[in-house]
């Protein structure tokens, strides 16, 4: 392609993806990939989000195309995606609508923004390089940890009128959102509402068990929770990352 450096001087070659064995710096043996087009605003993010075999590194090219190729050069049924624009925005990957499935999303220069459904889960296959530069912080590290917990589900509080006591129950996050197993959590209340994980009083601080979407309740006495009317529950990970938390009311005396 000419674009108006040395016009009619240039000489064919190829846009490629390029990709190297992290532990010997050896190119991969399906690779150079030819692609279409220019990236050079951009670069890849890799998950699984195709039926072929193990991650893929997901890349738009200058040429309207979202590629999906892994390791050995594969490239997944339904693949590549048209968006009819430069794709030169990194594409992002993640559960947007929370049915569990991953879905992908790119932006094009023309200011478009395209958004998949895929078929694969999004635990498990979503743990390599999700965005730009790794990670919601940019960190470009592929050992950081910047995914907090997902917020409880299912929040509610009951009291017991014979003793005023308030049982509190929910469905737990995951470590990474809503998948693995979260390390703590803390519970809240307060007589007014709690919007911040500084709002209120903290009744308990403690190690979590089990999975995402386990059930978990706890029970809390009259002197324990006050005048309280409302509680929330929050999550943490091992790495120390706070989810969001979820409030609810408590039923007064």
């Amino acid at each position: 392609m000419n674009i108006g450096v040395a016009t009619g001087q240039n000489l064919p070659y190829n846009h490629v993806l390029q990709a190297w064995n992290g532990q010997t710096g050896e190119e991969l043996p399906a690779f150079p990939q030819a692609v279409e087009d220019f990236q050079l605003l951009s670069s890849p993010a890799v998950a699984d989000v195709s039926g072929a075999p193990g991650p893929e590194a997901i890349l738009g090219t200058g040429l309207y195309l979202l590629r999906d190729i892994n390791a050995q050069g594969q490239e997944g049924a339904g693949w590549p995606k048209f968006t009819g624009g430069w794709n030169f925005a990194v594409p992002a990957i993640g559960d947007v609508d929370g049915d569990g499935k991953l879905e992908v999303s790119v932006s094009t220069r023309e200011g478009f923004s395209f958004l998949w459904d895929t078929n694969r889960p999004a635990c498990g296959t979503n743990d390599q390089w999700w965005t730009s530069r790794h990670d919601e912080r940019s960190t470009g590290d592929y050992a950081t940890d910047s995914r907090p917990p997902g917020s409880p589900t299912g929040l509610s509080a009951t009291r017991d009128p014979s003793d005023h006591s308030v049982t509190v129950g929910w469905k737990q996050p995951g470590d990474d959102w809503m998948c693995g197993s979260p390390s703590r959590y803390k519970v809240i209340a307060s007589q007014n509402p709690i919007r911040r994980p500084d709002d209120g009083t903290i009744i308990a601080v403690t190690p979590a068990s089990g999975a995402a979407h386990d059930a978990v309740s706890r029970t809390f006495t009259q002197a324990k929770v006050g005048g309280a009317r409302y509680v929330a529950v929050l999550y943490r990970d091992e790495a120390g990352n706070w989810g969001l938390l979820r409030s609810t009311a408590v039923p007064p005396r």
